[in-house]
């Protein structure tokens, strides 16, 4: 179960959840069945989720996001000498984000990890780990891709048969993962909590890994609608600065249960 908190927020925000069972699976990839493997994908090995969570359906979406801003009054971390209303850095212009994303049910994008942290905290929830994250997209299967091992451009929005943004946020039914969640891969990139090491895999622990303890870059997860097939495969890692934003950046939540 969740708590009433928690449950009311996803009411009054229209944010449904998936739940995800424990279980095994292999994380990461082995060059020998996936030709796109990359070093710090490596090595694959097995990793067990004890404990049942409950992610986001969906990303969170542009009306969800403003919805936190007029009930907070929180402008943006990056925007400071900008309108506060602003999710944009130095480096962006207010086009930049709204071309990529602009109707309400559309994926919030130029939102920095800390943004992102600050969400789910107001939420009640919290980002995905990044163990978190792939079991949901490739299942104890351990799909190359949340609908198998074989890309499909109608299955996600990226480059190959996007139209050159985001799309709304479940657009690709046929994409979806084991568990139910849309958009693991493809639309944007999403931020997790995990600190990033390209060699973490190295020693991570078996159980619930939860990423390095420390480092100077927050990892991301899933492709966007601006990568190509590569980075739409569920193993593929990615991260940067946690003040970092972009137009094709966005995040989901992860719920724990049972509370």
């Amino acid at each position: 179960s969740l708590t009433a908190t928690v449950y009311a927020q996803m009411t009054q925000n229209d944010m449904p959840f998936v739940y995800v069972p424990p279980g095994c699976f292999l994380m990461g990839s082995d060059p020998g069945k996936d030709l796109q493997a990359q070093s710090y994908e490596q090595p694959q090995h097995q990793v067990c989720i004890t404990k049942g969570y409950w992610i986001g359906e969906y990303t969170v979406t542009n009306a969800q996001f403003i919805a936190y801003q007029q009930a907070t009054g929180v402008g943006v971390t990056m925007a400071a000498t900008l309108n506060p209303t602003q999710r944009v850095p130095f480096t962006l212009t207010p086009t930049n984000c709204q071309a990529a994303s602009s109707t309400p049910n559309q994926p919030v994008v130029c939102v920095s990890w800390l943004d992102a942290t600050a969400y789910a905290n107001w939420f009640g929830c919290r980002l995905p780990t990044e163990s978190e994250w792939e079991y949901a997209a490739r299942s104890p299967a351990s799909f190359i891709y949340p609908w198998g091992n074989t890309f499909d451009k109608t299955k996600a929005n990226t480059s190959e048969g996007g139209p050159g943004k985001t799309m709304p946020v479940g657009s690709y039914e046929s994409g979806k993962s084991w568990v139910g969640a849309y958009d693991m891969t493809g639309n944007v990139f999403q931020w997790v909590n995990d600190w990033y090491d390209s060699s973490y895999y190295g020693n991570s622990p078996k159980n619930d890994p939860a990423g390095p303890t420390s480092g100077t870059a927050r990892s991301l997860r899933g492709g966007s609608w601006n990568s190509i097939f590569n980075y739409a495969r569920a193993a593929y890692r990615n991260s940067n600065n946690p003040v970092y934003q972009s137009s094709k950046l966005g995040f989901r939540l992860v719920c724990s249960a049972p509370v």
